[in-house]
């Protein structure tokens, strides 16, 4: 269990860490990372209109203490050293175990965020469900499969450390690239709402997706 539980919040580029919602540092990363007007456009399907970051402050500080099952930044080790204590398959042969791993990262530089949501219904708790949301990579970051393997980790954790059965998200229909994403990591369509969303004029679907435990596949020991 040793090497797991240094795993545990790491993949192979990237270190999670949990996003405090009483640091104004931490949401004024992720109201940047979800609240730009391209991010905004692209995830929420509500309203389209300027966000002030006051608003977009509360309403991640809301979601995370009332709904998170569990809310991280996602970051990048800070140096090359660091590096190394993600790439090496056994921390303890460099030095690396318990609060040196802690300091690992607390180095970490965020560069995106991501977010399990409960079921906020209590009669539905029973059934090990969370939604996936709040999810973002800064865009200087994007184009490099953090994306991916960010949700990869989440999605893990989720079967392997939270005992969820199910993991659910929504995405507009337009956003093809996510679309694309999250078929990729492993989720399937399971439903379409059909023309619930309105953006530029126009009117667009809401498509859910899922993905079952039993469906799960580990690619990385890291993961499993």
């Amino acid at each position: 269990m040793r090497a797991q539980f240094t795993h545990a919040f790491h993949s192979k580029r990237l270190i999670y860490r949990a996003i405090d919602e009483r640091s104004d540092s931490d949401l004024h990363l992720m109201t940047r990372t979800l609240y730009d007007p391209v991010s905004q456009g692209l995830a929420d399907p509500g309203l389209y209109q300027p966000q002030s970051e006051s608003h977009a402050k509360s309403s991640m500080k809301g979601a995370i203490a009332n709904g998170a099952l569990i809310a991280v930044l996602v970051c990048v080790p800070d140096n090359p050293e660091d590096e190394k204590f993600l790439a090496s398959p056994s921390q303890k042969a460099l030095g690396w175990e318990g609060t040196a791993v802690k300091e690992v990262e607390s180095r970490a530089i965020p560069i995106g965020t991501m977010m399990l949501y409960k079921s906020p219904k209590h009669s539905t708790s029973h059934v090990r469900t969370a939604r996936l949301g709040a999810v973002g990579i800064h865009e200087e970051h994007r184009g490099k499969g953090y994306g991916k393997e960010a949700i990869r980790w989440l999605v893990n954790w989720g079967f392997r450390w939270a005992g969820l059965h199910r993991i659910e998200l929504g995405v507009i229909s337009y956003n093809t690239s996510a679309i694309r994403l999250y078929e990729s990591v492993g989720f399937k369509l399971e439903g379409r709402k059909r023309e619930c969303v309105f953006m530029a004029g126009r009117w667009f679907d809401l498509l859910e997706f899922g993905m079952l435990e039993g469906e799960w596949k580990p690619q990385d020991s890291k993961e499993g």
